[in-house]
């Protein structure tokens, strides 16, 4: 059996879902983990925040992740990007993967997240959820 690199078939399928019309018409993007200098905001953003391979659930390899997918912009309120995450959630939420040598059983959204930083005197909010997948080699 090859050992299937989890990671990087996630970080496609995510990035297919999320570059789609719905999402890409309100904000640059999506971008993997970090947004490139020249972004313009707001943007979609992921990344993998956690992973676990040892997934007994299944006769074969499998994995549980946890993937933070949120809008990202500068300005006052968070409010106004709540269209981008509801395109995200739209895009993600019990929707099904394409994933290369596996089989997406189970993305769904965990919980919400909201925060804010400061920097350079810029107010950055992000906006966004938690998303577990399973998934397992078929």
């Amino acid at each position: 059996m090859t050992a299937i690199n989890y990671r990087t078939i996630l970080d496609d399928a995510i990035y297919g879902k999320l570059n789609v019309a719905g999402v890409t018409d309100i904000a640059a993007g999506p971008y993997n983990t970090v947004a490139p200098n020249s972004a313009t905001s707001p943007w979609a953003q992921f990344s993998l925040q956690s992973m676990n391979r040892d997934d007994w659930a299944f006769a074969g390899e499998g994995c549980e992740a946890l993937y933070l997918v949120k809008a990202v912009g500068s300005g006052g309120w968070p409010y106004g990007f709540e269209a981008i995450d509801t395109a995200i959630i739209t895009a993600l939420h019990d929707q099904t993967l394409s994933l290369s040598g596996a089989t997406n059983i189970y993305i769904r959204r965990q919980s919400d997240i909201r925060y804010s930083e400061t920097i350079g005197g810029v107010r950055w909010w992000h906006l966004g959820g938690l998303y577990k997948i399973i998934c397992n080699d078929t």
